[in-house]
């Protein structure tokens, strides 16, 4: 039988790349959208699907962490844009209970999904 110690889930190397050219704020929504849309064009062209997210501090705009689909080139069904974003946004605050450090926002190129809805639930993101 195998011995699981960890589960590993990658990220596009290119989106800490990508994250160095852009602004730490994002003041209006629809900088955010574009923002998101931008995310979702960038993973089609570096072989993932087509959706992109983000998470926002919903009070001065501040991107916390970006998300993309990559469920295919991550081999790991998890890896949907919004999961990606809150996961990265939750090592980022240190908690799964999100809300319990701000006011967020999860921004999406496309309707969550079921599974992405749940963790969203979980999160405490608007």
């Amino acid at each position: 039988m195998n011995h699981w110690t960890d589960i590993k889930l990658p990220i596009p190397e290119w989106l800490n790349t990508w994250a160095n050219g852009i602004p730490e704020t994002f003041p209006e929504v629809n900088q955010r959208m574009s923002l998101v849309i931008d995310l979702a064009r960038m993973s089609i062209k570096n072989g993932g699907g087509p959706f992109g997210a983000a998470v926002f501090n919903q009070n001065t705009g501040e991107l916390i962490a970006p998300g993309v689909n990559w469920v295919v080139p991550g081999k790991s069904s998890l890896l949907h844009a919004e999961v990606m974003a809150l996961a990265l946004a939750e090592q980022a605050l240190g908690s799964y209970e999100l809300a319990s450090h701000g006011s967020f926002e999860l921004v999406t190129s496309v309707e969550p999904c079921c599974q992405c809805l749940g963790v969203l639930m979980w999160t405490g993101v608007a």
